[in-house]
């Protein structure tokens, strides 16, 4: 496995203030090449007496040029909303869970690495709520096939499958787990959903099948106690692009690469 270092971000922030960053890494098979997208939400650490607000910059890394760059105009509808949970990068495009600040509604939103073009699917009210574990649920986004799919984990043990078809989410699925807490993982396959599910204190795999709508109860245990995401990450996409012009050097995974960074004091260098 071989990485390469990415270059110093285009993105500066204000003196005193927090920052939000979520970072999106994918393939774009139109333009044969690597994609990260940088989604940066700052917050002013006086924004209440200041009546300033959050604001979002954008950057996008390309493997091609080795370089960042930056999104410099933004639809205006993105600016005044927010980064709520996930993300995701299919066929090239990358999404992310996205509220907006007038009503709390929330919002699929996509960036198309290749035209550089921002859309926004109305997230159905039955996915609405305080996306956080353990109070009303939890949302996730994940490549499925050609599109993209939101895993929704309600507080009474069932999960419900939410395809991307034409511009509107559709249930595809209802998954109980009666008396175990099942936690979406991803996908191992098209039409199989990874879940992590509780039993006498100790947390398994199962596995559920889309199409036959059986669950493999199997007997993999997890760690109990694991700071890492409930995320299996993204699937695996083949590709004869090389690293051949840009230095690489061996490296035993690729996911450490490209952290989550959540609310902290770090200072973004120019």
């Amino acid at each position: 496995m071989k990485y390469v270092g990415l270059p110093v971000t285009n993105l500066s922030r204000p003196p005193k203030s927090k920052y939000q960053c979520v970072l999106a890494f994918g393939f774009n098979p139109g333009l044969n090449d690597y994609k990260v997208v940088r989604l940066v939400t700052i917050c002013p650490q006086h924004y209440i007496e200041m009546e300033v607000y959050n604001y979002i910059e954008m950057e996008v890394y390309s493997l091609s040029t080795h370089s960042w760059k930056s999104i410099g105009v933004l639809p205006p509808w993105i600016i005044s909303m927010y980064w709520s949970s996930g993300h995701a990068v299919s066929n090239g495009v990358a999404y992310w869970i996205m509220r907006a600040e007038e009503d709390y509604s929330l919002h699929l939103v996509s960036f198309d690495t290749g035209s550089e073009v921002f859309e926004k699917v109305l997230l159905p009210k039955d996915i609405w709520g305080i996306i956080q574990y353990y109070i009303d649920g939890f949302n996730d986004i994940h490549a499925y096939k050609e599109s993209v799919c939101l895993l929704r984990s309600h507080p009474d043990n069932h999960i419900d499958i939410w395809v991307l078809q034409e511009k509107c989410l559709n249930k595809l699925h209802t998954v109980w787990f009666p008396g175990s807490s099942p936690v979406p993982l991803g996908f191992k396959t098209n039409d199989e959903l990874l879940l992590k599910y509780q039993k006498y204190d100790q947390h398994y795999l199962a596995i559920f099948n889309l199409q036959t709508k059986q669950i493999n109860e199997t007997r993999v245990t997890l760690p109990v106690h694991c700071d890492l995401d409930d995320h299996v990450g993204d699937n695996y996409v083949a590709s004869l692009l090389l690293l051949k012009d840009i230095r690489a050097q061996e490296l035993r995974g690729i996911s450490c690469v490209f952290p989550f960074m959540p609310w902290k004091k770090l200072m973004l260098k120019k």
